[in-house]
Formats: C-alpha cells, sequence, structure tokens
C-alpha cells in the first residue's frame, strides 16, 4: 500500500514514548457533552530510530491488515506521518490512483471457477479485453460502451481501455463458433465437479429499438414492454449458480416451443447426462415426447389442467388434502406425494412406446388460503359488475365489453341472465393449494420439490442479466449482438457465482454461529458498490511499475471471506495481475 502520507487512511496518528520505546497509535474521538473524548486506540507500530524514522508495524496490526506486510515505511515526526520509504517524495505526477476492490473479487471467482483458462483457451491474448468487458458491465450496469474507456482508464483491470470504436471491434472478431467453443468448455466443467448435474431452462425477453435485427420481433413479453423484442434462453447449474449456455431466439416465439432448438443447438455439448428443471410454461406433450427420445432427465412443473396428472389427480386429491402428517415436508410446509403414471406417443424411429413417469402432488395449505381468499374477491367483483351492467341496462345507457374474469367464471344463461359455471367453479375450488411436478428419475417428493425449488438460479440470473448487467435492452447492430450478449453472459456468470458463494458462507456461518456479521440482507449489489471503492495507488517511479492496496475495514475484509476470494496482497506487479 503506497501513500505520499497515510494521514487519509490511518488518521489521527500519535506517539506514545515509555522508557524503551515510542509506538505510534491510531485512535478515535468522540464528541460527548461538547467535549472530545477517546474511545478507542490502536497499536500501528513502533519507532526504531527517532532519528532516522525507522518503523515497523506490530504484528498484530499486520494480521489485522496484512496488505502492509513486507512493505517498509518510516516515521516522519515533523508532520506525524508515515510515507514509504524508497519514495519519500512522490509527487502527483508519478503516482495516480484506480478501483481495484471489485474487479480483483471478481478476477478471483474467475480463475477459481476456471473461466479464466477457458477464456485463454478460446480467444488467447483477446480473453483479457473480454472479461475487463464482462466487469465493466457488472460493476457499472447503468453505463453504456460509450463510458468504458475512461471508467477503464481509473479500474484495474487485466485489459486496455477501449474507446466504442476498439469495443465494437472487438465484438465484430468474437465469432459465434468460438462463442460455442467456449460454452462447450463451461458445459464440461460442469458436469466434471457435479454429479448428478441439474441444469434449469428458462426464457427472457430483451427488448431493441432495432429495425434491422432479424430475431427482432413482437411477441408476447411478461413484463407487458410493447417493444419488439428478441427471446434469450439460458441453460443454469443449478449447483454453482452459474449460467452455462444460452441461446437467442425469435422475438415471436413461445416458451413450449424452444425446447425443440435448445436440443438442436446444444447437440454438440459433451454431456453424458442431462437433468433438466422446466418450469409450466414447457408443459406439453410433445417436450415430454422429446425429452423421452433425447434421453434426459427431467423434472417438469404442469398445469392443474395437464392431461398427464388428469387420472392422479381424481385418485388423489381428497386423500392428499387431509393433510396426512406421514406426507408432511416442514421444510416447504406442505404435503407431498408421489404416483406413477403412464403416457403413450408414436415415433417413427421406434413406433409405439410407452412410457412411465413419477406424478408428485404437493398440498400446502397456505397457498390455499391465498387462493381462496383470490377468488372470492374475483367473486366478489363479478358480482358487483354484474350488478352494475344490469344498471346500466335499465337506464340504457351502453355497457362496454365484459371483463376477463367475468368471462371466465360466468356465463349467460335463460334470458341472458349471467350465471356462475358451476363446474369450472368446482375444479377451481378443489385444486386450490394444490401444485404438481413431473419427473422420469427421481421418486421422492422431498427431493423432487428440493431439486425443483433450486431452478430459482435461473429466475435470479435473468433478473441479474436485466437490471444488474445491463441487458435490458439490446443496444447493438446484428454483427455485434451475438459477441455482445456473450460478454453480458459473462458478466451474469460471474455474479451469480458470487452471489451462490455468498449465499453458501453464510448458511455455515449461520449454522456455527447462530449470527451472520457485517453482511445485509441485499449483500451483493452493496458488496460490489462497497469494494469498488478499493483502490490501489500506482507508484510508476518503481521498475516495474508497482501497485500498493488501500487499506481494508473490517467489512470489506468480510465480503472477501463470504465470496471465498483470498485477502489482496500488500503489493503486486500488473504482470502477475494479468497473468493469473
Amino acid at each position: 500500500m503506497l501513500f505520499q502520507t497515510l494521514s487519509n487512511e490511518l488518521h489521527p496518528l500519535l506517539v506514545q514514548k515509555t522508557k524503551n520505546a515510542s509506538y505510534v497509535l491510531r485512535y478515535k474521538n468522540k464528541w460527548v457533552d461538547g467535549v472530545s473524548k477517546r474511545i478507542s486506540s490502536e497499536t500501528v507500530g513502533r519507532i526504531l530510530d527517532e532519528s532516522t524514522g525507522a518503523f515497523e508495524f506490530s504484528e498484530k496490526f499486520l494480521n489485522k491488515n496484512p496488505q502492509f506486510r513486507g512493505l517498509s515505511f518510516y516515521w516522519d515526526k515533523e508532520h506525524c506521518i508515515l510515507t514509504y520509504r524508497n519514495a519519500p517524495g512522490l509527487g502527483p505526477t508519478t503516482q495516480s490512483r484506480l478501483n481495484a476492490g471489485a474487479s480483483y473479487l471478481f478476477l478471483e471467482i474467475a480463475e477459481q471457477a476456471g473461466i479464466l483458462e477457458d477464456l485463454k483457451t478460446v480467444w488467447a491474448e483477446k480473453a483479457a479485453d473480454i472479461i475487463s468487458l464482462a466487469i465493466y458491465f457488472l460493476v457499472h450496469p447503468h453505463l453504456n460502451i460509450d463510458s468504458y474507456f475512461h471508467t477503464a482508464e481509473r479500474t484495474l483491470l487485466p485489459g486496455q481501455p477501449l474507446s466504442a470504436k476498439g469495443c465494437t471491434e472487438l465484438f465484430d472478431s468474437i465469432t459465434f463458433d468460438e462463442c460455442n467453443q467456449y460454452l462447450k468448455l463451461r458445459a464440461a466443467r460442469s458436469s466434471e465437479t457435479n454429479n448428478p448435474n441439474y441444469w434449469a431452462y428458462d426464457t427472457t425477453s430483451i427488448s431493441s429499438y432495432s429495425e434491422t435485427i432479424p430475431l427482432v420481433k413482437y411477441g408476447f413479453n411478461k413484463e407487458h414492454n410493447p417493444l419488439p423484442q428478441i427471446v434469450l434462453g439460458i441453460l443454469m447449474d443449478c449447483n454453482t449458480g452459474e449460467p452455462i449456455d444460452y441461446q437467442l431466439l425469435n422475438g415471436a416465439t413461445a416458451d413450449v416451443s424452444t425446447l425443440k432448438k435448445l436440443f438442436l443447438d446444444h447437440s454438440n455439448i459433451d454431456v453424458d447426462t442431462i437433468n433438466l428443471i422446466l418450469d409450466r410454461g414447457f408443459d406439453s406433450f410433445e417436450n415430454l415426447k422429446l425429452l423421452y427420445l433425447r434421453h434426459t432427465n427431467f423434472i417438469l412443473a404442469v398445469k392443474s389442467n395437464s392431461t398427464i396428472i388428469a387420472d392422479t389427480f381424481k385418485a388423489n386429491w381428497k386423500t392428499l388434502k387431509a393433510r396426512n402428517p406421514l406426507e408432511y415436508i416442514p421444510e416447504y410446509e406442505c404435503f407431498g406425494r408421489a404416483c406413477k403414471a403412464n403416457y403413450n406417443f408414436q415415433s417413427k424411429e421406434l413406433g409405439q412406446i410407452d412410457s412411465e413417469v413419477y406424478v408428485h402432488m404437493f398440498y400446502s395449505p397456505d397457498k390455499a388460503g391465498s387462493e381462496l381468499h383470490r377468488d372470492d374477491l374475483i367473486l366478489h367483483g363479478c358480482l358487483e359488475e354484474i350488478t352494475e351492467r344490469e344498471r346500466k341496462k335499465r337506464i340504457n345507457k351502453k355497457l362496454g365489453d365484459p371483463s376477463t374474469s367475468l368471462k371466465a367464471y360466468f356465463r349467460r344463461g335463460e334470458k341472458r341472465k349471467w350465471e356462475l359455471k358451476s363446474e369450472e367453479w368446482l375444479s377451481i375450488q378443489q385444486n386450490s393449494g394444490l401444485f404438481y411436478l413431473v419427473s422420469n428419475s427421481i421418486s421422492s417428493p422431498r427431493e423432487c420439490l428440493f431439486k425443483y425449488r433450486s431452478r430459482d438460479v435461473a429466475e435470479k440470473g435473468f433478473n441479474n442479466f436485466k437490471e444488474r448487467c445491463a441487458g435490458r435492452r439490446a443496444r447493438c447492430q446484428e454483427p455485434s449482438l451475438h459477441a455482445k450478449i456473450f460478454v453480458i453472459y459473462l458478466a451474469v456468470s460471474l455474479r451469480m457465482m458470487l452471489r451462490h458463494r455468498v449465499n453458501q458462507t453464510t448458511e455455515e456461518e449461520y449454522l456455527k454461529t447462530e449470527k451472520i456479521r457485517n453482511i445485509p440482507d441485499n449483500s451483493v449489489p452493496e458488496m460490489i458498490d462497497d469494494l469498488n471503492y478499493v483502490g490501489v495507488t500506482k507508484c510508476m517511479r518503481t521498475s516495474p511499475v508497482k501497485y500498493f492496496w488501500d487499506q481494508l475495514t473490517p467489512k470489506q475484509r468480510d465480503y472477501y471471506k463470504f465470496a471465498r476470494v483470498p485477502l489482496p496482497e500488500g503489493t503486486f506487479v500488473l504482470d502477475s495481475f494479468i497473468s493469473r
């Protein structure tokens, strides 16, 4: 850590003299009833020689602040400061300060996860610029590519600061085949480290103003955005939180039809067994057939009106709602039961195929109560609407179209009067609190639900892609589209892995101590913002040029600990930072 003075970081300092030595202390004062009182003090080190200013840190201080270890400072009693011994006359022209804490964090995660190695395997020298851009989008999601050059100049990154034109040229040089090669390496690494490897697949939309990108089309938007869009499918590793694959689809593509393209696009992934976790948007007979023919293990959430669970529902819904204590799953506060079901289909290659799956039925009393309350409010609203429509009819006032709820739960009866759809309403009451999962490999309801809940990483990944990694709008031209999505995908990978590490460490820490220290609920965004202010000072008089870390606060040290990243060393050379 290099300062012309350290008084800004170790302020204030004083000397406490004893018979045998003089100690340098850092202290903290507080105003109490109009009087400044000392509330704490800490020994920084001792002065070895008053005449030369020779100084050494105390071992206790170095244990708390390892970035000072190995550095030489001397005591300047005239100014009561500590100064780097080898360069006491440094001025603003010979040193500069860079933000480094967040970039160091993500580079360490990338190195530990093998991301840097895989990037170098595919892109060699360009890997440094690619990971630098990913970190930029991750730390500064509100900035666009035009700000990269000036931000990179003030940030310690392994790549070179690139202008907007340079970034575009980098994007244009990244080919689709190179991206696929990298994704193949990540999928292989995931299958090696996790056995079995459960992958969650889901889709989201990216809005765009472009009129030249062929994939940009109008389609169903979950966020009700009126702009045309591109559909993005992401495959997430549920064990590590890392997105291991993605695909770009036509904006008019429905979820239910994307699964076939997933297998076609990723047929080159060298993985023996794939375990997919899918939500209700992929519930269709054709998808079940496809999963069987591809020899894929799966957990699929199905709709209450799905034909594959019809017989199981009729035979079990009443007894499941009886709340047998032997079927209770306390972790999720619900009751679960597994039944076998058969489904048949025709294949051109194999002919008639009879297959068997496990249908897992779950009943949640809390979910049932909230759904019944919601339905009662909808029914009450429909009755009020009917009354209002009859009043308008009597005074010959224009009625307008009935609401969606009214058409869903009521129909016209005799004399055009609105009548409740009794069968539909009874089915709604019967299904209240129930939800269903189908699997061809897991027979335990508890295990199946646990694996399915792990797919939350996909939802969090999409949120990070859009809100935390600048992925809500596709602001680029067609040649750069795949490359920019890849860089943002890389940023999402790092952020999801950070979140996964923090969650795991938090759980382990809680089990040990039953308390969490210095880690807030919304830990990851605050962690990135706080660490981004941790800087290094660049000393250009040394050869080679050296960088010295700021002093870390206890909270910042905890951040690195919870991310399972070693604390930064006191000094380093840029070559070692890049060639990690």
